[in-house]
């Protein structure tokens, strides 16, 4: 982690703690006060995403918004087949509740959070790729359709 990072996990902690401190919390539940350390820790990365996220401002919007055009045109000539997903997998293609959970990761702030939605994502490929006939699902089969719901 750089010096940046570190600076900024210890700012949330210790905001954490403060309010953690305050007599208003005291007897909250785990669950209460895990939830305040969710907020806080959003409330940050929600007001220091675009610095994070684009520090050279309009220079970094502009390469975003040139590889998501890349992605859509490679996206545009991509099968499921192309894309390495097994002859097996392929009745479930394009996978659109994956595709519906990816969709929303552009909202979501917090590193958590966009780990969270990744991992809904994944779940979801694995939930659909269980229901194939065979071999259990393996890294293999998730990579290629992983690879699929991303592209498109």
């Amino acid at each position: 982690m750089d010096e940046k990072a570190t600076r900024l996990t210890a700012s949330i902690k210790a905001i954490t703690a403060e309010l953690k401190a305050d007599p208003s919390w005291e007897g909250a539940s785990s669950a209460l006060l895990e939830t305040l350390e969710l907020t806080v820790e959003r409330a940050a990365f929600a007001r220091l995403y675009l610095h994070v996220m684009f520090p050279n401002g309009d220079g970094d919007i502009a390469r975003d918004q040139v590889l998501h055009e890349h992605v859509r045109r490679v996206a545009g000539a991509t099968s499921a087949a192309r894309a390495g997903v097994a002859a097996r997998h392929l009745w479930a293609a394009p996978y659109p509740r994956a595709q519906r959970h990816l969709r929303h990761l552009p909202v979501y702030r917090a590193p958590r959070d966009k780990l969270a939605c990744v991992m809904r994502c994944v779940t979801s490929i694995m939930a659909v790729l269980g229901l194939t006939e065979g071999a259990a699902p393996s890294a293999d089969d998730l990579t290629p359709v992983l690879v699929y719901v991303i592209l498109k």
